[in-house]
């Protein structure tokens, strides 16, 4: 008989191998090992026009910009913020960065460093290494604004977010910028005070319920689904879809202006993102392309930022190849826009509820106008089937100037199999690993270099 462990005694997947190992004995206990599958695509899609561009050829034909956006469930300093911030909530670290001028240079490098260290580090750290890139600016070469580092701001002054740029060189001397913004700091707090910290310790929060007397009584693999997708993810797209929305697009919409500012017509540039980042991102692009209206605010665009959007977007329009490339991580679309299945009889009121989800080759066709005898713009879907928070993109109605790629990747090593006598066997595989692991797959990383190879 195996004994509950709970998560005191068990960590990840780890802990879970070393029970099944300790139990080799038992009958009924399996251990799993098999590598990630080739990338394939979905042959559902229709036959493309174009393939997705490598990466690689760009980097060697000229300078190359990353916009990349976050999804949910992410801590905006890491794990381990605490410690690095000596600071014991987001409450009171928020506090401070509301009064970013008035702290230590000690206080704003340690900011730095757990922002930069906790964003995509494991994405750009892999990709500069497999594409043989070199990093030019580092805290110690720039001390007076290491990495570009700036605190985004709301329309009333609340810090709710950050941006900073990491700069690399190809071997043929291209440069390769890697724009970051995280839209999670004030989300953060607000999380925290309804649920507790993600430590599990103090601060508890209004609905924390992870006393001992719950936890003598939740499975490890259930208390790590609640905290990390329920609590920590999911209510992002929760508040997304409610109050949140316009202070999530002002952060995307504030990183994504500050790229602009340095856009060259020549440039190449790639946007990554993941989960609900990917929403809020191209949300922001529709706004861009329409209203021009975010968090109910018309924005107003630097000179250098206008003339840096539109002389790319103008380049982008007139040359015979698409210059930008769009790669979603762990989408969401199918979640996010269920609201668009509106049952037959539902009142009046509620069908304004919300703003709409479009589709994101629906935003881009919008935003990026297509130039006859243009190839169509890239937009590929990554998604590991085991995530359970990701789906497979609609490619139905894409507009013609927007070619749309599923790519099935897997982004779990291992899995493992615990039965028990006639008890089937259960996948006991850490289902976080799937929704948070394809910006560290080498595989994926492959796909994106080097392009489509079938």
């Amino acid at each position: 008989m195996l004994k509950f462990i709970d998560q005191a005694g068990m960590r990840g997947r780890a802990g879970v191998v070393a029970v099944c190992l300790m139990a080799g004995g038992l009958s009924g206990c399996v251990v799993s090992l098999t590598p990630q599958m080739k990338p394939v695509f979905d042959t559902s899609d229709k036959t493309p026009e174009s393939k997705p561009p490598s990466l690689a050829k760009w980097q060697a034909e000229g300078p190359v910009k990353f916009f990349l956006v976050h999804g949910m469930n992410d801590d905006p300093f890491g794990a381990d913020w605490q410690d690095a911030l000596k600071e014991t909530s987001y409450h009171d670290l928020e506090r401070q960065l509301n009064d970013w001028d008035h702290q230590s240079p000690d206080f704003q490098n340690a900011v730095r460093e757990a922002a930069v260290g906790n964003q995509f580090s494991g994405f750009i750290g892999n990709y500069a290494k497999k594409a043989h890139l070199t990093e030019q600016t580092s805290m110690e070469e720039n001390e007076k604004a290491p990495y570009d580092f700036e605190l985004i701001q709301d329309p009333y002054g609340t810090v709710i977010g950050y941006t900073f740029k990491r700069s690399f060189l190809t071997s043929g001397s291209n440069a390769v910028d890697f724009y970051v913004t995280c839209w999670c700091v004030h989300d953060s707090e607000v999380k925290e005070a309804k649920y507790g910290a993600t430590s599990g310790n103090k601060p508890w929060g209004e609905s924390w319920d992870y006393r001992q007397e719950y936890q003598n009584y939740r499975h490890y693999v259930n208390g790590l689904l609640k905290h990390s997708v329920v609590e920590w993810g999911l209510t992002d797209a929760a508040l997304y879809l409610s109050n949140g929305r316009g202070e999530f697009e002002w952060a995307v919409a504030t990183g994504i202006s500050r790229m602009a500012a340095e856009l060259k017509s020549d440039d190449r540039m790639v946007v990554l993102t993941e989960s609900l980042g990917s929403t809020i991102t191209y949300n922001v692009l529709k706004h861009f392309s329409g209203d021009k209206v975010i968090y109910g605010r018309p924005w107003k665009w630097t000179d250098a930022q206008q003339a840096g959007w539109t002389s790319f977007l103008h380049k982008q329009g007139t040359g015979a190849e698409a210059r930008i490339a769009f790669y979603m991580m762990a989408n969401q679309y199918a979640l996010l826009s269920t609201d668009e299945q509106k049952p037959s009889g539902m009142g009046p009121m509620m069908k304004e509820a919300a703003e709409p989800v479009d589709h994101p080759a629906q935003v881009l066709g919008a935003a990026f106008k297509k130039t006859p005898g243009a190839p169509p713009i890239q937009l590929v879907a990554f998604t590991d089937p085991d995530d359970l928070l990701s789906f497979r993109l609609p490619t139905e109605g894409a507009p013609s100037n927007i070619q749309i790629r599923n790519v099935i990747v897997n982004n779990n090593w291992y899995a493992i199999g615990l039965f028990v006598g006639p008890v089937e066997a259960v996948d006991a595989t850490n289902p976080l690993n799937s929704h948070t692991g394809y910006d560290t797959n080498g595989k994926v990383l492959d796909v994106m270099l080097n392009g489509i190879k079938e």
